[in-house]
């Protein structure tokens, strides 16, 4: 076997091979074995045929060619596990058509995982640590958590009258740019409680007046994200149908109340329960914060080139993420575009930078796991695997591919470690 390896980049590689007749006449009667089994041959069971009926039936050449695909498969095979290249991708075979008896060259493009030199991602951890800010719970908090308690907890009553501030308003709404329906700004039968303003500003107050049976459109102003995820301002057509409108008679804040929410003994027990609550979860979104900073100040400061294999991968994950959040507007991707006056090659234009710091991320993540030897156990893996399913094996639910899943969470625990290593340093 004549191999000759070129370097096309440092990423890419062009491997030449050719193999000699007397190499291939070595795969020959495994040849005949796989087309007699394929091809019936009388008088013989399928695989049984001898190379010598099969090559009489079937031609010379037929086992010839045979031959040198079983010949290809496992000369490549051969040297990728001699040079333990680390292929990211399906490779790029450009064969030449072998005739009877004569010689087999190819040539293959394979892209390889690249060569990443982290800076010293310990000393940044370090450093951006220091920027942890302390997190406090203030009582007004507490104060506003207890009123979502208390409205979560009102009695509601129909009403045959317009709405006003205190109200419970049930709609149906839609949010669209430019003609175009907007993810997450359309719903049916939505609650909504004037007065406490947790949608866009304004849209509430646009509310106060109708009746229960009444539609309205209207225009507002809002942030909304483009199709990279950034943030800017959009004017936004709202169509509403009201279908009712409520009272809502708030109970009082005392002790019985208290007592039908839980185990707590008194008001002020409820009120420190809720503060452990509230600066776990704002302890959690801080070390999140934390950690996401590192990654990126890591990413900014490490160059490497990436293969485009994997920036395609990551681009094909993204709009598919993007499908599914157009769906739940209710359109079909070809329609969104077909409103927006894009076409998927557009946004994958677009999102090329932010996949690539996403890959970028991720290897980057896999070299720190590599270098300072971080590993998930299988049964580590399986135990969380487990514990996730158990959760949900009682429901009506479509259950993930367990695999996949297992693939998914031991991803998750090692990136944890990771972390946990760099916030102990």
């Amino acid at each position: 076997m004549d191999i000759k390896i070129n370097e096309i980049s440092k990423i890419k590689k062009e491997i030449k091979v050719v193999l000699s007749p007397e190499k291939i006449e070595t795969y020959a009667d495994k040849a005949a074995e796989i087309i007699s089994s394929e091809k019936a041959i009388k008088g013989f069971r399928p695989g049984k045929a001898p190379r010598e009926m099969v090559e009489e039936k079937l031609g010379k050449e037929s086992v010839w060619q045979e031959a040198c695909n079983i010949a290809l498969k496992e000369s490549y095979s051969q040297i990728m596990k001699e040079n333990d290249f680390p292929v990211v991708s399906a490779p790029d075979v450009q064969v030449q058509p072998a005739e009877l008896g004569k010689p087999l060259s190819y040539k293959i493009i394979i892209e390889l995982l690249p060569e990443i030199v982290l800076p010293d991602y310990k000393k940044i951890a370090k450093e951006i640590i220091k920027e942890k800010q302390e997190v406090k719970v203030e009582e007004e908090e507490i104060d506003k958590t207890l009123e979502a308690v208390r409205q979560s907890r009102a009695k509601i009553k129909a009403v045959s009258r317009s709405a006003k501030e205190g109200d419970e308003v049930l709609v149906d709404f839609e949010g669209t740019i430019n003609g175009i329906s907007q993810a997450g700004l359309k719903s049916e039968k939505m609650p909504f409680i004037l007065g406490e303003k947790k949608f866009i500003k304004g849209f509430e107050s646009q509310l106060v007046g109708l009746n229960g049976g009444d539609s309205k459109t209207f225009l507002l102003e809002a942030e909304a994200s483009d199709s990279r995820g950034n943030k800017e301002k959009k004017e936004i057509q709202f169509n509403v149908k009201v279908h009712s409108v409520s009272e809502r008679e708030l109970p009082e804040m005392n002790d019985e109340f208290v007592s039908s929410l839980g185990q707590f003994s008194g008001l002020k027990d409820l009120r420190e329960k809720l503060r452990e609550n509230i600066k776990t979860e704002k302890e959690f979104k801080e070390k999140d914060r934390i950690r996401a900073k590192i990654i990126e100040v890591v990413v900014e400061k490490t160059s490497i080139d990436i293969p485009e294999s994997l920036i395609n991968r990551e681009l094909d994950n993204m709009i598919e993420e993007f499908k599914a959040r157009v769906a739940q507007s209710g359109l079909s991707f070809e329609e969104y575009l077909k409103r927006a006056k894009k076409t998927e090659q557009s946004f994958r234009e677009e999102w090329t930078i932010d996949a690539r710091k996403r890959v970028l991320g991720g290897l980057i993540l896999e070299e720190i796991a590599k270098k300072e030897n971080i590993e998930v156990k299988d049964e580590e893996a399986e135990k969380e695997v487990n514990a996730y399913l158990s959760r949900f094996r009682s429901q009506q639910v479509d259950l993930p591919d367990p695999e996949n899943l297992k693939n998914y969470i031991r991803n998750l625990m090692k990136n944890e470690k990771i972390f946990q290593l760099l916030e102990e340093k």
